[in-house]
């Protein structure tokens, strides 16, 4: 018997019974719900299944326990400006994303206030690197609640075989899928739209700017593409269109990569490049690139006036440093975003968003 067809558990009734009354009562973020005797006479169940609904309501961030005081509609299940809480499958969003610090957490909340800003309903599961069991069950049981529009980090399709398996399974129905920020590095567990940024125009920029300023020996940091490795299908992409930017500018003698998520190996790699006459360096994101301007200080190399660096992101570090880097656009991320969403009776779409090219003080003209 398929998941499809399988008489849904009494919790599970509960819990729609409650979301729709959440829905009904035009419920705002903060509200207490009626007493558990109360709530459980009226939908004719014992506290025993109530309090299992509950539980897994309060799990996936619609309701807010509170020991002594109640139970209350979270502030994640509700949107801060329209108030609308329905699992209309048009209405709702589940927002799978990375939260980790700067880049992807920005993205992530700009990307929420874009889908509130157009009246849709975002309820987001957050991870750092991995998709946990504990969120894919949670994405299952939103779905099976009704919910049919999924916003979802490739990172998390790419690099969790245990995610593509569960959201392949029979009874998992999506209208929509949007995946963000793709980077064309997998094969799509999900049927659906992709927006990322372009990253093969911004390496071609990094590349050419640094060959304007007569640099032809330009080496490039990247994290492991060791199969298995973290994203190593990421890196591997990075890897190719910067080696494809070297020779779109005519600088193929100059290639020279190191993929390594090792931070000691990394500062070994920087003393490599310089001595294979490496003048600048790009790396894949602004931590590798601040490697490079540490490991040239103790070389008592100045930056820009003797080396070269292009980070990438612009994370806070990038600032402090004064570093050049790229920057994501992520209002129109979001507006991407939600474009897939409002298209999703089209085909399949990959949305490309340019990024900001940053110049501040890492590059200069190659004097040596």
């Amino acid at each position: 018997m398929s998941a499809a067809s399988q008489k849904p558990l009494k919790k599970d009734i509960v819990q729609r019974a409650i979301i729709r009354m959440i829905a009904d009562q035009n419920l705002q973020a903060g509200d207490r719900l009626q007493s558990e005797k109360k709530l459980a006479a009226e939908l004719r169940v014992n506290h025993q299944t109530l309090r299992a609904a509950f539980a897994e309501l309060a799990a996936m961030g619609i309701l807010e326990r509170r020991p002594g005081s109640g139970t209350f509609v979270a502030h994640t299940a509700v949107g801060r400006n329209t108030g609308d809480f329905a699992f209309a499958g048009d209405k709702t969003v589940i927002v799978v994303m990375r939260d980790d610090p700067h880049f992807f957490s920005d993205l992530k909340n700009d990307i929420v206030s874009a889908l509130e800003a157009n009246g849709l309903l975002p309820i987001t599961l957050s991870n750092r690197e991995q998709l946990s069991r504990e969120n894919i069950q949670q994405l299952l049981k939103l779905n099976a609640l009704g919910a049919r529009q999924l916003v979802i980090d490739q990172n998390f399709i790419g690099s969790s075989k245990e995610a593509g398996r569960l959201l392949q399974q029979p009874g998992v129905e999506f209208d929509n899928v949007v995946i963000v920020p793709g980077n064309q590095t997998t094969d799509s567990v999900l049927p659906g739209h992709m927006v990322q940024g372009d990253y093969a125009d911004a390496y071609n920029r990094a590349i050419a700017h640094l060959k304007q300023l007569g640099h032809q020996r330009i080496g490039f940091c990247v994290g492991s593409v060791t199969t298995g490795s973290a994203n190593w299908l990421a890196n591997r992409r990075y890897a190719e269109l910067y080696s494809q930017a070297m020779l779109k500018n005519g600088l193929a003698n100059g290639i020279k990569i190191y993929a390594n998520s090792d931070t000691e190996a990394m500062r070994a790699a920087f003393r490599e490049f310089i001595g294979a006459g490496c003048s600048a360096i790009f790396a894949d994101c602004d931590y590798r690139a601040v490697i490079a301007l540490e490991e040239a200080r103790k070389l008592k190399l100045l930056v820009p006036e003797d080396f070269s660096v292009i980070g990438f992101f612009d994370t806070p570090w990038a600032e402090h440093y004064n570093m050049t880097t790229f920057r994501y656009r992520n209002a129109e991320m979001a507006a991407a975003v939600v474009k897939c969403l409002n298209d999703h009776h089209n085909a399949p779409q990959l949305s490309l968003v340019k990024l900001d090219f940053i110049e501040r003080g890492t590059t200069a003209n190659n004097t040596g």
